[in-house]
């Protein structure tokens, strides 16, 4: 696996020369791959710093998911097809608009740097005259060959959003969770609407006793309970970090594209070692 963020960038003076070489290395790179990989763009705006996951397959940007992060503020994650507009391109045109748009602009200014594969990590200047955010150009971190279960989960937010799109972020769905180590399972209806969890009803089995339950939650346990995009989140930060030497990561969907299992499970368990969710019955009412 290529990961450009694990390599030394080391600051090279512009050299066109050198820049060709980059590119041609990175037509090698994207032919292997078959144009389908991900990489991280870093950009910054008004004391907020953003990172855009940018998902190319078969040479065309399919999803991307910004986070965006503000001092003394939540972190924001959105998930979405970008637009041409946006300036969120694939590699090849990066290194088309570096060359095109960017390094004539820039000129001697232009601050170019490359990871020990030869690969561009950036290329960019900071505009003359100007006040505030005035860097030009492009970040780079965190190329990767091939897709792995983050990118699987942003494929998946963004069939989702515009799935909740349609259903003005009203709908309800089932999760499921606990297994025989554990001692219960719950599975809970959560029904959403306007994107709030309007009501939970839970049938929980205890198996210690083998007896079942069934209850309404209370207001205050509505409150603390996430609706499907809170379980989007779980995945992505609780699950996709995980290291799979250390556990076995899943995350599946079902044939609408949309979350049907995630979690994570201890290696070689011979028991119910799964801590994770299984997510059903996805609709609109």
């Amino acid at each position: 696996m290529f990961n450009a963020s694990s390599l030394l960038a080391q600051s090279q003076p512009p050299s066109k020369e050198q820049f060709q070489q980059s590119k041609a290395q990175w037509a090698k790179l994207q032919k292997q791959c078959k144009q389908t990989y991900a990489y991280t763009l870093l950009t910054s705006a008004h004391d907020r710093t953003i990172e855009t996951r940018v998902v190319v397959q078969n040479g065309q940007v399919t999803a991307a998911l910004m986070t965006t992060k503000i001092p003394n503020q939540a972190t924001q994650r959105t998930a979405f097809v970008p637009a041409p507009t946006q300036g969120i391109f694939t590699m090849e045109k990066i290194y088309q608009d570096i060359e095109q748009r960017i390094w004539p602009k820039a000129g001697q200014n232009l601050k170019i740097s490359y990871d020990s594969e030869g690969i561009l990590q950036e290329a960019g200047y900071e505009r003359v005259g100007c006040k505030g955010d005035c860097y030009e150009g492009y970040r780079i971190k965190d190329i990767r060959l091939k897709l792995g279960i983050q990118e699987r989960i942003i494929l998946s937010m963004v069939k989702w959003e515009q799935q909740k799109a349609q259903w003005n972020n009203t709908y309800y769905f089932i999760a499921i969770s606990g297994g025989k180590a554990a001692g219960y399972s719950s599975e809970r209806t959560i029904y959403v609407r306007n994107g709030k969890v309007i009501k939970v009803s839970e049938v929980r089995v205890n198996y210690k006793t083998n007896t079942s339950s069934r209850r309404l939650y209370t207001r205050t346990e509505r409150s603390k309970t996430g609706n499907l995009d809170g379980f989007y989140t779980y995945a992505l930060t609780k699950v996709a970090p995980v290291s799979p030497d250390k556990k076995d990561v899943y995350f599946k969907t079902g044939e609408s594209g949309l979350i049907s299992l995630v979690g994570t499970a201890l290696k070689n368990c011979e028991d119910d070692c799964f801590t994770g969710y299984t997510i059903a019955r996805i609709r609109s009412f």
